[in-house]
C-alpha cells in the first residue's frame, strides 16, 4: 500500500503541476532607517530569491515579482553589528499590499512595530517555535560564541560535533511544534524551508510527513511539488538509484536534455559556486578529468548556485572550464535535494544510474581519488 502511495504521488509530481502569480507590496520605512543597509529577499515557494524588480523613492519602496506558493514570504534584514542582523518576514499573496514600518530605537530591531495592510506576520506561530526550542538556541548561541573566542582558527571538532547535536535536537524540536499547528501555512512553509534541506529524518519519512500531515490546499500546489521534487531528489541520491531527469538551459543557450545522455554517455554533475573555496581547490582535478576523457565518454555539467552573473561568468573564462554550464536553476537544483552545502558531486552512468556520490565517496578527499577510480573502471581505455 505504501509503494502504492508514492506511485501515485510520484505521478502528480511528473504532471509538473504550474501556477505562477503576481505580488505587488509597497515597504514604507521610517526616516531613521538607512534605506541603502536595508537587504531584501523574497520566497518565491520553491527558493529565496533577491529582490530585483523595485522602485524606490526615499524610503519608500515599490516592489513587485513572481511567486509559486500560496504565499510569497518578503524577508528583510537590517544590521545590527559586524557578525549579525536583524530579521523578519512577512507574507503576501496577489492583492496589493502595504508593510509599514514604525520608528524604532537605535539598538532595537526595525521590524519590531509596523503596520501591516494585506499582508501577514504569522507572529504566533513564530513566537511558538521561539519558546519551543528556547534551550537549544541558547546552547548553540553559547557555543558559537566560545567558538568566536578562541585565538586560533583552527576546527574544534568537539565544537563542531556539540553544535551539530544541538541543531538536530532544534530542528527535531521545531518538526515537533510545526505537526501540532500543521494547519497553519507558517507551518507548511517553515517545513520546506528549514526541515526538507536537513538531514535530521530520511527522505522517505519526511515524505510520509509531507502526504499525511499537511492539507490539501497546501499540498496541492507548486510549492508542494517543490517539496516533493526534493526528497524524490533526495532518495534517489540516498539509494543511488536513477538520477532524477532534467531539462535544461546552458550557457550559451544549449539545451541539455539529461534523458538525451542515455545509452551514450557517462555524465558528471557538479554543484558548486564562485565564492566556495573548496569548489575551486577541486576544478584543476576536474580539468584533469575532462583532459583525460572525451566528451563522447563524458559529459561533464556544472551547475552553478546563486552568485554576481557576470563574475561567473568572467570566472569561467578565466579558469578555462571547457565543459557545460547551468547557473541557478532552482528546479534542476531542488531536482537534486535543493541548496545543500557544495561541492556535490554525482557520477551517473550510461544506464542512468547514479554510481558516485562525493558526500559518501570522496567527502574528506578533494583529490577525488576514488571518482578518478570509478572513471578508470567504466570508461573503456581507447586501444593504442
Amino acid at each position: 500500500m505504501r509503494k502504492l502511495c508514492l506511485v501515485i504521488t510520484l505521478l502528480f509530481c511528473v504532471m509538473n503541476v504550474f501556477c505562477q502569480n503576481r505580488f505587488f507590496v509597497t515597504i514604507q520605512l521610517p526616516e531613521n532607517i538607512d534605506s541603502s543597509k536595508l537587504m531584501m529577499a523574497y520566497d518565491d515557494g520553491k527558493a529565496e530569491m533577491p529582490i530585483k524588480r523595485y522602485k524606490t523613492n526615499r524610503n519608500h519602496i515599490e516592489i513587485s515579482e513572481i511567486f509559486y506558493g500560496r504565499m510569497a514570504a518578503i524577508i528583510l534584514r537590517y544590521p545590527k553589528s559586524i557578525n549579525s542582523q536583524y530579521q523578519n518576514s512577512f507574507f503576501v499573496s496577489v492583492k496589493p499590499a502595504r508593510i509599514e514600518l514604525d520608528s524604532c530605537a537605535p539598538d532595537a530591531s526595525p521590524f519590531d512595530k509596523y503596520k501591516l495592510t494585506n499582508a501577514f506576520d504569522f507572529k504566533k506561530d513564530k513566537e511558538g517555535l521561539l519558546d519551543n526550542d528556547a534551550e537549544e538556541r541558547k546552547m548553540i548561541s553559547g557555543l558559537l560564541m566560545l567558538d568566536s573566542q578562541r585565538n586560533d582558527h583552527s576546527e574544534d571538532s568537539v565544537l563542531s560535533l556539540k553544535l551539530n547535536l544541538y541543531n538536530v535536537a532544534l530542528l527535531e524540536k521545531d518538526l515537533t511544534y510545526l505537526l501540532k499547528n500543521n494547519n497553519s501555512y507558517y507551518s507548511f512553509w517553515f517545513f520546506r524551508r528549514n526541515i526538507v534541506p536537513a538531514s535530521i529524518r530520511t527522505a522517505d519519512s519526511l515524505l510520509f510527513i509531507f502526504n499525511s500531515k499537511f492539507p490539501k490546499e497546501f499540498k496541492e500546489t507548486e510549492e508542494g511539488n517543490t517539496i516533493r521534487k526534493r526528497l524524490f531528489g533526495r532518495m534517489a541520491l540516498e539509494a543511488r538509484a536513477l538520477a532524477p531527469l532534467f531539462t535544461s538551459q546552458a550557457i550559451g543557450k544549449k539545451k541539455i536534455v539529461l534523458s538525451e545522455f542515455r545509452g551514450k554517455r557517462n555524465v558528471l554533475i557538479v554543484f558548486w559556486a564562485t565564492w566556495c573555496k573548496p569548489c575551486l581547490h577541486e576544478i584543476p582535478i576536474i580539468k584533469q578529468i575532462r583532459d583525460k576523457y572525451s566528451e563522447k565518454d563524458l559529459e561533464i555539467i556544472y551547475v552553478g548556485y546563486p552568485s554576481d552573473y557576470s563574475t561567473y561568468l568572467s570566472f569561467i573564462k578565466q579558469k578555462k572550464m571547457n565543459w557545460t554550464h547551468i547557473y541557478n536553476d532552482i528546479d534542476l537544483i531542488n531536482a537534486y535535494g535543493g541548496y545543500k552545502a557544495i561541492p556535490r558531486i554525482y557520477l551517473i552512468n550510461t544506464s542512468g544510474k547514479i554510481i558516485y556520490n562525493k558526500d559518501v565517496d570522496d567527502l574528506y578527499d578533494e583529490q577525488l581519488k576514488n571518482l578518478k577510480d570509478m572513471l578508470e573502471s567504466i570508461i573503456p581505455k581507447p586501444i593504442s
